[in-house]
């Protein structure tokens, strides 16, 4: 006599599953991680990706904006009254 559920109705059952208890939030993504500050600033040191250039790239800009400022607040000491 047949069993009732073959192996590939079985496995599309089990998929099925898994996919119900992921659409009601049941996917275990697992803990999240913390990665250290000093850690994330050295990877933004290095200039072997893109993110890490943008990110100097706008730390160069800031800089020179702030030396621009600085030079104008001091050839013009009455702009903040």
């Amino acid at each position: 006599m047949h069993s009732g559920v073959d192996g590939l109705t079985r496995q599309r059952m089990l998929q099925a599953k898994a996919l119900s208890q992921e659409a009601r939030g049941g996917l275990n993504l697992g803990k999240k991680i913390s990665v250290p500050k000093d850690v994330m600033m050295e990877e933004l040191n290095l200039s072997s990706n893109r993110g890490s250039r943008m990110f100097q790239e706008r730390q160069r800009r800031n800089s020179d904006a702030i030396w621009r400022h600085n030079g104008q607040q001091e050839s013009h000491p009455s702009y903040w009254l």
